[in-house]
């Protein structure tokens, strides 16, 4: 997608857009993969309709609002850069390596990270951080994810001088092939280490930044208390709870890092995904209920989506409708005209 359309690669965003999703099944339905053709490789069928939406609307802002108002997420999406940039990594054992497939497959003991090509940050992900009470980072590709987005632009500056609070989400297990020999203290200070070189403008010291790492612990199920312990370097803390699921110890239960969450930020829990959304698609204020004809409606045009997006990666030529008025933007929200001045 990147290489053909000049588009960022959609895998983050796409889960951060699932994981904020009200449809439950359509975000199942963006997870999935699909072969375009027999024996083919698998695609992910969110990928293909944002790289339709992408196309069609001119920027990957406005195909993330799009997936959003779909989807309806309770909060916006916001690429850390409106283009495509290029991952770069020093290894210590293979050198240099170029692409996140590249570094994905290779990148066993990665020592830096740097995003080329990208010589300004996505401006709303500044506002959006500057404005923030929290700043979670993680859980996910350590190297490919979290770092690449850190090292994009003016994001490792911002996120240093913003006086949010900043949360590490410490992953339950090392990536097949990357990082293996690391403790989690490496990976705060690579974390650090890479806040330090990319922030400038006289931006305070990284070192001295207070970061919290939320770890697992083994406990009972029924354990809640948080254990807190301070950790080199200065202003670090280390949190640890029970967070992984029974069933596959590598990833998080979602209810108990929920619970962790809300205490260590002294927030009332909510373990129940919500049931409506924020009118406007994301933006705060009243909730909307949804009902079968609006579902009808923006299923139908995820699917319009999908196949531009399969017929473009299938290299088909294919001339986009203008949008109707069966769009999901084109179906005025019921609080649309109502001005949001809640933060």
């Amino acid at each position: 997608m990147t290489k053909q359309f000049g588009m960022p690669p959609p895998g983050d965003m796409r889960r951060c857009l699932t994981t904020l999703a009200c449809d439950g099944a359509l975000a199942r339905r963006f997870e999935e993969r699909a072969a375009l053709e027999a024996g083919g490789a698998l695609r992910c069928v969110g990928n293909l309709a944002l790289l339709g939406a992408y196309v069609r609307l001119g920027s990957l802002q406005l195909a993330a609002d799009w997936a959003a108002r779909l989807l309806r997420c309770w909060g916006r999406v916001v690429p850390a850069a409106a283009a495509a940039g290029r991952l770069v990594v020093y290894d210590r054992g293979a050198g240099t390596l170029h692409g996140e497939t590249t570094v994905a497959a290779r990148g066993a003991r990665v020592m830096a990270v740097a995003v080329h090509d990208i010589e300004r940050s996505h401006a709303l992900a500044h506002e959006a951080i500057a404005a923030a009470d929290v700043l979670l980072l993680g859980p996910g590709s350590f190297v490919t994810s979290t770092l690449a987005a850190v090292t994009t632009g003016q994001i490792a500056q911002h996120i240093v001088t913003s006086r949010a609070r900043k949360v590490l989400i410490h992953n339950l297990a090392p990536e097949p092939g990357q990082l293996t020999e690391l403790e989690v203290q490496d990976y705060v200070r690579l974390l650090r280490d890479h806040l330090g070189i990319h922030h400038y403008n006289g931006a305070p010291d990284a070192d001295n930044m207070p970061l919290t790492v939320l770890c697992h612990r083994d406990a009972p199920a029924a354990e809640t208390t948080l254990l807190r312990q301070p950790a080199p370097p200065h202003g670090t803390t280390m949190v640890y709870a029970p967070l992984a699921l029974e069933t596959a110890r590598s990833r998080h239960h979602p209810q108990r890092l929920a619970l962790a969450l809300a205490r260590l930020l002294s927030l009332d829990p909510c373990v129940q995904a919500p049931t409506r959304y924020p009118a406007g698609g994301g933006a705060r204020g009243a909730a909307e209920p949804d009902d079968a004809a609006a579902a009808a409606l923006r299923r139908a045009d995820f699917e319009r989506h999908l196949r531009c997006g399969e017929a473009l990666v299938k290299g088909a030529s294919t001339a986009l409708a203008p949008r109707d008025a069966a769009s999901p933007q084109a179906v005025p929200s019921k609080a649309a005209s109502r001005r949001n001045t809640t933060r």
